[in-house]
């Protein structure tokens, strides 16, 4: 798999020369993160928490409407969380998707719904040991990265299997967690880079052989 580009909400589309590169033997992938969800700009731990987009998110997600009508995605794939849900119901009204589990954010066990600075305070040391090796970090009664790698590859390595190729061009809605352990595996970039990858809310990552 590699990764051809990265685009923000609110673009016009995405190139015809790139489009023009997929066929049914080399398929089109777009991976996507959903749309914002906090209305505070409090960072916070937000993992399995089911929070709804926010109006902003809802807009986000409804700007790739006319993008994603001329794709014409033949397969859409949503975490088991309702803001994926949401998401594809914006940006591609009408069209069915099938849930998925293994794309769900991480676990962030005790850790959820606190703020960075809570956890900071609370958790000095677990906080520093995540800092220094956030890839084998356990937050308690959570996952690893690496868990969630484990998780996440295989789903991903199902769409370019030459056993089940693919009917067409395919959208995945998912998560920051599983998105940045992904670019990672495609870059051939160690996870020690985990924590300086943000892909942003409504961002979509285009994917091929």
């Amino acid at each position: 798999m590699k990764l051809h580009g990265t685009y923000m909400p609110g673009s016009a589309q995405l190139p015809a020369d790139l489009l023009n590169r997929f066929s049914a033997d080399t398929p089109l992938v777009c991976l996507m993160r959903h749309g914002q969800i906090l209305e505070t700009g409090v960072k916070r731990f937000i993992g399995r928490t089911d929070l709804p987009l926010n109006a902003h998110g809802q807009a986000q997600a409804k700007s790739w409407q006319t993008v994603f009508h001329h794709i014409q995605f033949k397969r859409i794939y949503v975490s088991g969380l309702l803001r994926t849900r949401q998401t594809a119901a914006l940006c591609c009204p009408g069209q069915p998707v099938t849930t998925d589990a293994r794309l769900n954010e991480i676990d962030l066990g005790d850790w959820e719904n606190l703020s960075f600075d809570q956890v900071k305070n609370r958790f000095p040391d677990a906080f520093a040991q995540r800092g220094r090796d956030i890839y084998h970090f356990r937050t308690p009664g959570g996952e690893r990265f690496k868990d969630l790698k484990a998780r996440v590859v295989p789903f991903f390595e199902s769409l370019f299997s030459p056993a089940a190729p693919l009917p067409g061009p395919v959208l995945v809605i998912a998560h920051s967690g599983v998105i940045r352990v992904m670019s990672c595996l495609w870059s051939g970039q160690s996870f020690d880079r985990l924590p300086a990858l943000k892909p942003q809310y409504g961002q979509v990552f285009v994917l091929g052989y």
